[in-house]
């Protein structure tokens, strides 16, 4: 419960008095009464004075550049290990991901390695990466497990402790799976069956009713039927077997149906060997149910309607897809309308953003507190090293004031009388400082140069005035011989205030004719 404040007593008397001088000075009543010099605060780190004249204003000290983003000392803070950490097996490469760590904003990077076994001796750095996730790209022949840590290493280069391992195995593109299963269906009884020529038969009619043969090793039953038209033919064979194989010590079955029209063989088969079923359709064209919901034409397999748990694809076409969540380790996409997205990460080479908002901070790759590179943060702070304002500036305190300068740049054609001495108007310049408390000096760096003759001299003035008013007048000569250059450079006395309008006369003079001033440069302006 906070103490109510000391009363000071009426400076009557003296004692009165040193018993206020007392309280103001901490030695009796509330210490919360005890009161604060100028000096007190400036020690204390929180704020800096500024003496200008007889005047000290009192302005706060600027952040301590010795902290680092988020308000870490990155000498010494190290990260926390990752959490999150997962690694996830997709067609061509692996996806790892992980979490944003605490106090993101000081940390600089995160190293991944990998290693072929779960030994952490093992393990080498594989990439170092700005974001929270990351693709290794494989061959997609390579079915090596993979085992994978993470650590964050500061902005103070300090790293901090090893998340994982996590492992996965990259699953083989579709093309390759796909030319895997077809040399082993080549290789199956089944197929070679199918794929075999069916001779015709001499017979009566071209017909063969059945033929079976039985013994110890197999047993066949075969049903044909055949037609032939001059060169044009056509036969048809059923075929079922049960043999068994020596070699494999395995009784193998084969049902079958198969067509032969002038050479063209089609059908379909059942198979077992003990170990493996097989069922197999040579068609062109092939499809299942009344409203044909699969159908395979072409080499093409065409589905209605699909409900797939797992599914691993090449090469996509997609007119309109709804996904729930989706990994993707490469994209590339011409129009996306997105009305809700969380990135972890992203490059983006060139980017049209109509409004964007930033829930943390916005800041360039290069960027190290108090040194390089620029941020913004969500409370509106900001830290650059230089910047240029082409408009005005509203500020309720600017520390240290901010100069304001001109370019004093210009062409002139102006023709100095003889016997003239700095009487001539060869420019004025003006600017008007910001309204505020802040009080600038007025300050320039103007020079002349044109065309004179060699045997006379020119004669240079600037005046200063503040308000219609001159405070100030600097001079300079230059002999012909040495050219027509001639600077003038100078500040004013005392101190104009916020909102007063500073001008520049520059005038100009030749003791003889045949001189002109044709340019002015240099700068102008006032300084807080």
């Amino acid at each position: 419960m906070t103490k109510k404040r000391t009363r000071l007593p009426a400076l009557s008397t003296l004692e009165s008095v040193k018993e206020a001088l007392d309280v103001l000075l901490g030695r009796r009543g509330e210490k919360l009464d005890k009161v604060v010099t100028f000096r007190d605060l400036q020690e204390s780190g929180a704020f800096r004075t500024s003496v200008r004249g007889s005047d000290l204003t009192l302005l706060p000290s600027p952040p301590d550049s010795s902290l680092g983003p988020d308000g870490v000392d990155l000498d010494t803070w190290v990260p926390s290990a990752p959490t999150g950490f997962l690694a996830t097996a997709m067609m061509g490469g692996i996806f790892i991901e992980w979490d944003w760590p605490p106090k993101f904003g000081a940390v600089g990077h995160t190293e991944v390695y990998r290693a072929t076994s779960n030994n952490a001796e093992q393990r080498q750095l594989l990439t170092v990466v700005d974001g929270l996730t990351y693709f290794d790209q494989i061959d997609g022949e390579d079915e090596q497990a993979y085992f994978y840590w993470v650590r964050f290493r500061s902005l103070g280069n300090k790293v901090g402790p090893f998340t994982g391992p996590v492992s996965a195995v990259s699953i083989p593109s579709a093309a390759l799976l796909i030319e895997r299963m077809e040399g082993q269906i080549d290789e199956t009884l089944l197929a070679q069956h199918l794929r075999e020529r069916i001779d015709l038969i001499d017979g009566e009619g071209g017909l063969v009713d059945q033929i079976t043969e039985q013994g110890e090793t197999f047993a066949n039953q075969i049903t044909q039927v055949q037609t032939q038209v001059q060169n044009n033919y056509s036969a048809l064979q059923r075929t079922i077997s049960s043999r068994f194989n020596s070699v494999t010590n395995r009784v193998e079955s084969i049902y079958s149906l198969r067509i032969n029209s002038n050479g063209r063989i089609s059908g379909f088969g059942l198979a077992d060997d003990g170990n493996e079923s097989v069922f197999g359709v040579e068609a062109d064209r092939f499809y299942v149910g009344y409203d044909r919901p699969f159908i395979i034409s072409g080499g093409r397999t065409h589905i209605k309607d699909a409900v797939i748990r797992d599914g691993a694809i090449d090469n996509a076409k997609i007119a309109n897809g709804a996904i729930t969540n989706a990994k993707i380790a490469s994209a590339s996409i011409d129009e996306a309308k997105i009305s809700n997205a969380a990135i972890s990460s992203a490059k983006i080479k060139d980017g049209a953003i109509t409004n964007a908002k930033i829930a943390n901070v916005i800041q360039s790759d290069n960027y190290s507190y108090g040194s390089r590179g620029w941020r913004i943060d969500k409370n509106g702070n900001a830290e650059f090293n230089d910047a240029t304002f082409r408009g005005t500036i509203y500020a309720n305190t600017i520390v240290g004031g901010i100069n304001v300068t001109r370019d004093a740049g210009r062409y002139v054609n102006v023709s100095l009388p003889s016997r003239s001495s700095r009487s001539t108007v060869v420019h004025t310049f003006s600017v008007r400082m910001p309204s505020g408390s802040t009080q600038y000096r007025a300050f320039f760096c103007i020079s002349m140069s044109g065309s004179t003759s060699a045997n006379t001299g020119v004669d240079m003035q600037v005046q200063i005035w503040i308000n219609h008013r001159m405070v100030k007048a600097f001079n300079s000569f230059a002999m012909g011989y040495t050219g027509m250059g001639c600077t003038v450079s100078g500040a004013s006395p005392g101190m104009g205030r916020g909102g007063d309008l500073f001008e520049f006369v520059v005038l100009a003079g030749s003791y003889e004719g045949g001189t002109r001033v044709t340019e002015l440069s240099g700068w102008y302006g006032g300084m807080p």
